[in-house]
């Protein structure tokens, strides 16, 4: 989301576009996650499991965001956490 402001907010003319895509959010009850202290877990663990960064961090957060918030789908294209072996917990 901050990507699409930051070029919503580059471009006076795609204004409109970003309350266009703050109604749809709420149309939808899109919610968005905050940091939490089990985020921080989630994010160490997974440096645990991968600690030469094979997954970059920035992927390994997206995923500890899912695990912490148990969100029921978790959507990517990034086939290297088909690397990562990991315990069910």
């Amino acid at each position: 989301m901050g990507e699409v402001v930051l070029v919503c907010t580059r471009d006076n003319e795609k204004t409109k576009d970003l309350h266009k895509i703050i109604d749809l959010l709420h149309f939808y009850d899109i919610r968005f996650l905050i940091p939490n202290s089990l985020l921080r877990e989630c994010c160490r663990c997974l440096d645990r499991i991968d600690p030469n960064d094979r997954v970059p961090k920035t992927d390994k957060t997206h995923l500890a965001y899912a695990v912490a918030y148990n969100v029921d789908y978790f959507l990517t294209t990034v086939l290297k956490f088909i690397l990562l072996k990991y315990d069910k917990v």
